[in-house]
């Protein structure tokens, strides 16, 4: 039997929540991943498109937050210093992201029923 995309994939999410919670716990890290997993149970029973597109969220919410910040290191240019920040900003933001896009995928299911 071939095993469920989401399944594999959700221990890494939960690993990723477990760093924010571990570095610097906030209400807002709270709230951002109590959505994003409400949201992942409300996907799982529309459906393998839905589950398939959260899937590929999920999977660009990790690649943002694997993404490696020297932050101690010598910046040779000002370039370099603006790729760092947009690098750190990216992946600060990812959890966000993550969550506006799974809302995305929900608020297309729900459109598509009502048009059925």
């Amino acid at each position: 039997m071939k095993k469920d995309k989401l399944r594999t994939i959700l221990p890494e999410l939960g690993k990723e929540m477990l760093k924010d919670f571990e570095e610097l716990p906030s209400f807002k890290s709270l709230t951002t991943y109590s959505a994003i997993l409400n949201r992942l149970l409300e996907i799982s029973l529309m459906g393998p498109a839905a589950v398939q597109q959260a899937v590929e969220a999920i999977e660009k919410f990790l690649d943002a937050r694997r993404v490696e910040v020297p932050l101690g290191a010598w910046i040779g240019s000002w370039d370099e210093a603006v790729d760092r920040v947009i690098k750190l900003m990216e992946r600060e933001m990812a959890a966000d992201r993550l969550a506006e896009r799974l809302q995305e995928i929900i608020d297309a299911y729900l459109g598509e029923e009502e048009n059925l």
